[in-house]
């Protein structure tokens, strides 16, 4: 079903009416929607449908430049896509991203991201044009069974929350990478105050005070997290930063969100995300690595 209505950008006071949305389709915090839509939330970026003058459906485009090999290429993230409980059904979801992305190419963009907020909507975005799959694979550990010595901690380094003073390290570790979603520095102050609010948060590991690996950790439980990623220097100490969170934390599971590289693991991958490309060419992003973006 196609919608009568169509996308536009909101008004001045139509901020908090989406912020309304927000909290009617996903139940999240007034901490968390003061986060984003203090820090994040752009009416130029954001995408509505009204009836009448109420919002019945919205979603959120954040830019982003992701690395392709040697190249840097402008993307867009989707976000916060939601359509009202008492409207859906209607096609207004179907509707907005069918203009937006019809916006997105008009203003240069690559390609458009997403991460669904549940497996079964991935056959719904896949027919409204995120056809590319991103993959990822993940490691769990169970902690609660007997631990070889291969993992426990090297005590030779010291462990401190992430700050800003570390985000040369991180924005050194995340251009090394072969097909990554590129973090500003202030999108780098929000991921760690997002983990936070998740109860969880970004550490990392010291050796003689310089920084050789960073780790971003949510707690999902009152035993259990999940790292989205760990940049390390070596797997020595990739290895005692997630055995730093999980002690600091108190966990006794944890999961660990990889990062593909060709198709070593292909037996092992799991879709993530999914892409929309926007331009005439072909772009090889099934393993980019969107990790660390708001989901």
């Amino acid at each position: 079903m196609i919608s009568s209505l169509h996308a536009t950008n909101p008004k001045p006071d139509d901020k908090w009416m989406i912020a309304e949305l927000w909290q009617d389709v996903f139940h999240v915090s007034y901490e968390y929607l003061e986060l984003f839509f203090n820090r994040i939330y752009n009416p130029e970026n954001t995408f509505v449908i009204k009836r009448d003058q109420f919002i019945i459906s919205a979603l959120h485009v954040i830019p982003f430049d992701v690395k392709l090999n040697s190249k840097t290429i402008p993307c867009a993230y989707i976000y916060g896509a939601g359509t009202h409980p008492f409207e859906r059904g209607c096609g207004h979801m179907r509707t907005l991203l069918n203009d937006v992305l019809m916006t997105l190419k008009e203003r240069g963009y690559y390609a458009a991201f997403l991460i669904p907020a549940e497996p079964s909507l991935f056959n719904f975005y896949r027919l409204a044009g995120f056809d590319k799959y991103i993959y990822c694979r993940y490691e769990t550990l169970d902690f609660c069974k007997p631990v070889s010595d291969g993992f426990e901690a090297n005590h030779h380094y010291s462990f401190e929350p992430c700050t800003i003073a570390h985000f040369p390290y991180f924005d050194r570790k995340q251009h090394e990478q072969r097909c990554i979603v590129l973090h500003r520095a202030y999108d780098y102050e929000t991921i760690i105050q997002d983990l936070a609010l998740d109860g969880g948060g970004a550490y990392v590991a010291l050796e003689n005070n310089n920084p050789v690996g960073m780790a971003f950790v949510k707690k999902i439980s009152n035993d259990a997290i999940f790292i989205k990623s760990i940049l390390s220097d070596t797997p020595k100490i990739y290895t005692a930063l997630y055995r730093y969170a999980n002690t600091l934390l108190n966990a006794h599971r944890l999961k660990i969100q990889i990062p593909l590289i060709g198709d070593k693991y292909v037996n092992r991958r799991q879709p993530y995300g999914l892409a929309c490309i926007l331009v005439n060419q072909k772009l090889r992003i099934r393993y980019a690595d969107i990790s660390l973006m708001l989901d």
